[in-house]
């Protein structure tokens, strides 16, 4: 089967897929600065931590803090040496950037190890390269992107051990789960993923060898706190400490900005994920969901069922996918960068899908139906990579941008008023 062989296009294609992305995101990555706008709350706390002392791991616990020690380390070297607030910026920035290239080069890896052909997994890729959410957020200085590309090594990690068995690929899952939730409160349904595709792959072990399969689980619950203790340290410096302001921050978080007519997200994150990926894509997402959540559930339900390999790997997919999805069910807060972590493994599935399909069709040997196909996903990818330009472009042409010139040759000691989204006032001109 051509998707079991490591294709010799395996590391060129991802590479390539990571490449485009890092060249075209990384424009626009200065938006701003040296100001500091809304989206890069993460990493106004590490500019504060740097110029003002600010220790955000005992005063902020709305977010883990790995993203604010990155931040914060990339700080430092960038006035190591001797470069200004604006270059920090960009370099914050730069490194969310090349998390999202590589979140886009796994979705290749991971569709190529669910069982996906190489067709899949450039689909894949094309879908992540194409998304207008992945394009926004890959240039704040946010915790998003990190939650991204740590889910999808957990679930890359997951897959790898449902296909080889060794238990290393285990524990590096539940240290990744860690580091996910380490670095945004969702990630912590990827330790119930790794727990449930554990639970299951030694099932037996647990009669027929009971101390070695609780090593093996204390082995996983201390590695996914130590994935969690790295990026935040305080969680076990000052435990109870942490712990007593970090639940009810976590439980505001939730019911943030509630209003009467708020619905959970169990109801109300479709309609904000249909913005996110756009319409057409949005449907084929969802179509591809129903499609494999019903074949996997109709594969276990199956009481004499053959040894499928495949089903296991997409069972984890959407395994990762519900973990990553379960604290937004419940949560009455849930803007479009929330729903970030649970797009790469849709697009596994979606690319899956489509040449899944597409191999139907040409069993099907009906005239121009294959053609058909073909331009229809090439017209729902072109349309999405459209809405990606859009948002180079916006980032290029903010108008606070040429504003915040234009306020420079204003006279000193002027009186400016201005909104709360100003551009940026030069300190001490009015």
């Amino acid at each position: 089967m051509e998707s079991c062989i490591v294709s010799k296009y395996d590391r060129v294609i991802p590479a390539v897929f990571f490449v485009v992305f890092v060249l075209l995101t990384a424009q626009g990555i200065s938006w701003g600065a040296p100001g500091l706008w809304h989206p890069d709350e993460v990493l106004q706390q590490a500019v504060k931590a740097i110029e003002r002392g600010y220790r955000f791991d005992e005063k902020d616990f709305y977010y883990p803090s790995l993203p604010k020690y990155v931040m914060y380390g990339v700080g430092r070297l960038v006035y190591a040496v001797s470069l200004d607030k604006t270059k920090f910026i960009e370099a914050a920035r730069l490194v969310s950037v090349i998390l999202g290239g590589s979140v886009v080069a796994l979705g290749y890896v991971l569709t190529r190890q669910a069982g996906g052909g190489v067709l899949a997994g450039s689909l894949t890729a094309l879908f992540l390269l194409s998304n207008r959410d992945i394009a926004i957020y890959s240039r704040f200085g946010h915790g998003d992107i990190y939650l991204a590309f740590f889910a999808c090594l957990t679930c890359l990690l997951l897959l790898m051990y449902r296909r080889r068995g060794h238990r290393l690929w285990l524990y590096g899952a539940f240290l990744g789960a860690g580091l996910a939730t380490s670095s945004k409160y969702n990630g912590m349904g990827l330790f119930l993923a790794a727990l449930v595709v554990f639970l299951v792959a030694n099932r037996r072990r647990l009669f027929q060898d009971p101390l070695a399969f609780f090593e093996m689980l204390f082995a996983c619950i201390l590695l996914s706190a130590f994935g969690y203790a790295i990026g935040t340290p305080r969680s076990i410096l000052s435990l109870e400490f942490y712990f007593q302001n970090a639940v009810p921050a976590i439980r505001r978080l939730a019911t943030y900005e509630i209003e009467p007519d708020t619905v959970s997200g169990l109801f109300g994150q479709w309609a904000v994920l249909r913005v996110a990926l756009g319409s057409a894509v949005f449907l084929l997402f969802l179509v591809t969901l129903i499609w494999y959540a019903l074949k996997v559930i109709r594969y276990y339900a199956s009481r004499h069922r053959p040894d499928d390999m495949r089903m296991d790997l997409m069972a984890i997919v959407l395994l990762c996918l519900f973990a990553l999805d379960l604290p937004i069910l419940f949560s009455y807060r849930y803007p479009p960068r929330y729903l970030l972590s649970t797009i790469p493994m849709l697009a596994v599935l979606t690319g899956s899908f489509v040449e899944e399909i597409m191999q139907r069709i040409e069993h099907a040997r009906i005239r121009y139906l294959r053609e058909v196909a073909i331009a229809g996903v090439a017209i729902v990818i072109a349309y999405s990579f459209l809405r990606v330009v859009a948002v180079l472009l916006l980032f290029l042409n903010d108008n606070r941008i040429p504003a915040g010139r234009f306020l420079e040759t204003l006279p000193q000691g002027a009186t400016l008023e201005h909104t709360y989204s100003a551009p940026n006032i030069p300190r001490g001109h009015f």
